[in-house]
């Protein structure tokens, strides 16, 4: 699994906390809304992108920026559409990806105010 292979890594990082959810979990895209007020950054991926994308708001601090893997698929759009209803600017960076053979996107969904200075 690759998130046992990076483990290692996140642990020797000592001012980041890290929650991984298995898939097989179905409520893995809710779990974010279990913090008030918590992250930074919080970074969207997964099969379940518009149910995480509906809970993260109210986890992230007021200046709080998300991170969206993948941005470019038709199929997240209602997420998209939730966080600019609720007052969210979007950035695509758009590119070839590791593993991929066309370009893809990755999007940072920010607020103002927000701690990239964005």
């Amino acid at each position: 699994e690759w998130f046992d292979k990076m483990k290692p890594l996140f642990d020797s990082i000592k001012n980041i906390n890290y929650h991984h959810r298995p898939i097989e979990n179905k409520q893995y895209g809710s779990f974010v809304a279990e913090f008030n007020n918590k992250f930074d950054i919080v970074i969207i991926d997964g099969q379940d992108r518009v149910t995480c994308a509906k809970n993260v708001i109210g986890a992230l601090k007021k200046d709080g920026v998300i991170i969206w893997d993948n941005s470019d698929r038709t199929e997240y759009q209602e997420g998209y559409d939730f966080l600019n209803k609720n007052g969210y600017k979007r950035i695509d960076f758009v590119g070839l990806g590791p593993i991929n053979h066309y370009p893809t996107s990755t999007s940072i969904f920010y607020q103002s105010n927000n701690i990239l200075n964005i």
